[in-house]
């Protein structure tokens, strides 16, 4: 209730604060009702604008209602409907003398003067000099959050994507902003009919290719899904396939200004992504990528890396574009793969080893030679399952039991390669398979 109040004060004309007394009074009730009088209280509201469990809501309705009673103004919706329109089309602000017009064209239908001059002592707005503006700044923002919620409730998309509501995204709705989380908040479902409407919106805007705008759609989009799924990598990743991706292409993708703290990553595994653009993303590299991802025509920039080894290669990028930050992250990347190629080859070398004595490969017991000896040559962090799995697979040793214990050999066809490594590196076929698949 505290945090309410701190939004419906307002300086006075001696630049002190001061609180609407119906204000007071209604956020008094709010925290003397007990919740199940509350909640009886706010079921009462009838608007196709507000939410019924929003306590900003409820006394924009209920001042809005007052107002009805006090001095016969028009209707609850018709008064939210001029306030949308205050706050989109004309920023908060008009000519007391022009305020007849404005109602008239936010309404669609007469306004008497009575009606007129009851709305220049709205509780909601205030005079200066000569111009009628909002007289608590956060309702401007309220209206405006109001305004894109209604439009992206709506089943299919049957409304102009005009000026007004890409200037309020573009300016407003990047991720963890106070619109942002507004607008998230006052979604009622988020279903195909929801996705489809967002989808096709972002084909609509795609055509100027207004980065901003679509960053701050699919950060939106990304809020909307995490009040009604998980924030995990698999949901994300989901959200960003079905409003970019067809198939296993991603095109048109932004995303910008997502800090660590968001904890929003993604899947990137086999996805081929092009004509996208990547700006002070910092959970890019915290992201999962394979050899088959591909950046293909992006922008990246502002990238931080601060991840000792992301699982991504300067060979993930084709014909891309990146700062200073992005290129030097790479080059530490392609550094570090190959120290861990030789870390890799020299484990491989040193657990041969354990088998070799006197020119050549004898067989040793697991329990007694191979799993003691294992951590003092494994400075490569190797799995020591999967290591004798993929030893197993590449049929490069030979398991038999004898006592109920696990006695190791090498294969007959494979010693003389091995052989050949120990003494001086020379890798086959066989062993290169092997190494790569250890990295």
């Amino acid at each position: 209730a505290l945090r309410i109040a701190e939004n419906f004060k307002t300086p006075n004309s001696q630049n002190n604060e001061f609180y609407h007394p119906y204000v007071l009074d209604i956020i008094r009730s709010i925290i003397e009702y007990d919740e199940t009088t509350l909640f009886a209280d706010f079921s009462s509201i009838s608007s196709k604008y507000l939410i019924e469990s929003n306590k900003t809501d409820y006394i924009i309705y209920k001042v809005c209602e007052r107002e009805v009673k006090r001095v016969n103004q028009i209707k609850i919706d018709y008064q939210l409907d001029f306030f949308i329109y205050l706050s989109t089309v004309r920023r908060g602000i008009i000519d007391i003398s022009e305020l007849g017009f404005h109602l008239k064209k936010a309404l669609a239908l007469d306004v008497n003067d009575v009606n007129v001059e009851a709305f220049k002592s709205h509780p909601f707005l205030k005079r200066y000099e000569n111009k009628l503006m909002f007289r608590y700044d956060f309702l401007e923002d309220v209206f405006r959050s109001i305004y894109i919620a209604n439009l992206l409730n709506m089943q299919e998309l049957n409304f102009d994507i005009d000026s007004t509501f890409i200037e309020i995204v573009t300016d407003k709705c990047w991720f963890g902003s106070p619109l942002n989380s507004d607008i998230s908040n006052r979604i009622k479902s988020w279903a195909e009919n929801e996705l489809l409407v967002f989808n096709e919106i972002l084909q609509k805007v795609n055509i100027n290719n207004d980065l901003s705008l679509i960053a701050n759609l699919f950060s939106l989009a990304i809020t909307i899904n995490h009040k009604f799924k998980q924030n995990n990598i698999t949901e994300n990743t989901n959200l960003l396939k079905d409003l970019f991706g067809i198939g296993n292409k991603i095109a048109h993708l932004s995303l910008r200004n997502i800090n660590k703290d968001h904890n929003v990553k993604f899947d990137f595994s086999g996805l081929i992504v092009s004509n996208s653009y990547f700006d002070n993303y910092n959970l890019f590299w915290d992201c999962t990528f394979n050899d088959d991802t591909k950046f293909i025509n992006c922008s990246l920039i502002n990238i931080k890396n601060d991840k000792k080894n992301p699982s991504i290669k300067a060979s993930n990028f084709v014909n891309c574009s990146y700062d200073s930050d992005i290129e030097n992250s790479l080059k530490k990347i392609e550094a570090s793969s190959q120290n861990r190629n030789e870390l890799v080859k020299n484990f491989v070398s040193d657990f041969f080893h354990l088998f070799y004595s006197n020119g050549r490969l004898g067989r040793q017991w697991e329990d007694k030679i191979i799993k003691p000896r294992f951590p003092g040559i494994n400075r490569a962090n190797v799995d020591y399952n999967k290591l004798i799995k993929l030893l197993k697979k590449n049929k490069l040793i030979v398991v038999t039991l004898e006592m109920n214990r696990n006695k190791f050999s090498i294969n007959e066809d494979k010693k003389e390669e091995v052989i050949k490594f120990i003494k001086d590196g020379t890798i086959s076929q066989t062993l290169g398979i092997f190494i790569n698949e250890l990295l």
